[in-house]
């Protein structure tokens, strides 16, 4: 049997016991089908008792009788949504008449339902991937139910941070539904066709809007004189950590908890850094840092983006090739970035003509230069990948301090 409340095994059995549970679940499908959204309780008359204990065990919740005896129900929160109600559609024979709608039509209805947000449903309506998912009549009811919970919670009022299990929760009662497969697709669509087309990858996009596929397997590393508070308790092991030549990881999950967090370094500086062998040497010297493991995952940006409270002066320390100054970027939309370590090691690399670097493969120069001739490229990117590309080299993090002693050999300084 289904664990849906209203599935049709329990609706035909309710009906079986009490005919006039019908007619209250055919009016309140039928709204469904037209687009009408569900009231938080609705009011039905001439039932009897019996009509009235089929209703509550299919609603899950207690209703009460008017002086007039009209039963009066709350609708459960669950059922508030169209999906919920599929089963219901079917049993009625309301599925032919969803059937004969066009993507338009669905777009009219969410226009109905949403109706202080019409240019945000035109910019859906302009998707062709919206468009073509909707051309199959089976994708449209949940699709309205997704994008209207889109709409109302992240561009009309924006929800906290959360998962795709419990976003799937809270949209189908189902935390698999968003967790991969076409609806999955189609959160994505609809968030890349509100924001003006964005070309961010999933993750990226997801990320941005608050949403986590685990909050718990992303994590940041770091070595820095913090403390934090969340969940009403101070959390001193960063600062204990620092001062004894340690790291230690902060899951995404607790990141999301804090609700404050102190700074007691002696300067007002920290080092973010893509490789692991330069991280450990910082550690080991005492520089307060964070680990960014190649590209920043969520947790660090969120940390960096609460780090940037202090004004601290942040260093960022990556390889010198392509990935590395797009990652250099990525930081400094988090925080304040200072100096970039890697466009100086570039920089006076090829001043001195040293013997430094790695020869580009014919791969690198391929996507190098697809990059410098990308419209909308960040300016400094572009900039240093040309030198790249110039150079015909790039340079490992591991091997900057050597640049720099060879430029403070040649100038006395």
């Amino acid at each position: 049997m289904s664990d849906k409340p209203l599935n049709k095994t329990a609706i035909a059995e309710a009906v079986e016991k009490a005919p006039p549970v019908a007619d209250v679940l055919r009016k309140l499908a039928g709204k469904v089908v037209r687009g009408v959204e569900l009231p938080g309780s609705f009011t039905a008359r001439g039932l009897d008792y019996d009509a009235q204990r089929e209703l509550e065990r299919l609603f899950g919740t207690l209703g009460r009788r008017n002086s007039d005896g009209a039963l009066q129900m709350a609708m459960p929160q669950n059922l508030c949504e169209p999906c919920a109600w599929s089963d219901a559609m079917a049993f009625f024979g309301f599925e032919k008449q969803a059937a004969d709608e066009s993507a338009e039509d669905v777009f009219s209805r969410l226009r109905l339902l949403l109706p202080d947000m019409d240019w945000f449903v035109d910019a859906l309506s302009k998707s062709d991937e919206i468009n073509r998912y909707l051309s199959r009549a089976d994708n449209r009811g949940e699709w309205l139910t997704l994008a209207r919970y889109v709409l109302q919670n992240y561009f009309r009022d924006r929800r906290s941070c959360t998962t795709l299990s419990q976003l799937g929760s809270d949209i189908f009662n189902d935390s698999k539904k968003l967790r991969s497969g076409a609806l999955r697709n189609q959160l994505r669509a609809i968030f890349s066709a509100v924001l003006y087309g964005s070309k961010m990858d999933e993750r990226e996009l997801f990320e941005g809007m608050g949403i986590f596929e685990n909050p718990y397997t992303s994590s940041v590393t770091l070595c820095a004189p913090i403390t934090f508070e969340a969940g009403g308790r101070i959390f001193d092991f960063p600062i204990a950590h620092y001062e004894e030549g340690m790291a230690c990881q902060i899951p995404l999950a607790t990141i999301l908890e804090i609700t404050e967090m102190r700074w007691y370094g002696k300067q007002i500086e920290i080092v973010t850094s893509e490789n692991a062998s330069p991280f450990m040497d910082l550690v080991s010297e005492g520089t307060p840092c964070v680990y960014t493991e190649g590209y920043p995952n969520a947790a660090v940006k969120m940390f960096l983006r609460r780090l940037s409270r202090f004004k601290l002066k942040c260093i960022h320390a990556g390889d010198a090739d392509l990935d590395g100054f797009l990652i250099a970027e990525q930081i400094r939309d988090c925080i304040r970035l200072e100096d970039v370590k890697a466009y100086k090691a570039l920089y006076w690399a090829r001043r001195l003509k040293l013997d430094a670097g790695i020869p580009l493969t014919d791969e690198q120069r391929r996507r190098i230069a697809a990059y410098v001739a990308k419209e909308g490229a960040d300016f400094r990117v572009r900039d240093y990948a040309e030198q790249l590309l110039d150079w015909g080299r790039w340079i490992e993090q591991e091997s900057f301090a050597s640049i720099f002693a060879a430029k403070k050999e040649r100038s006395g300084r």
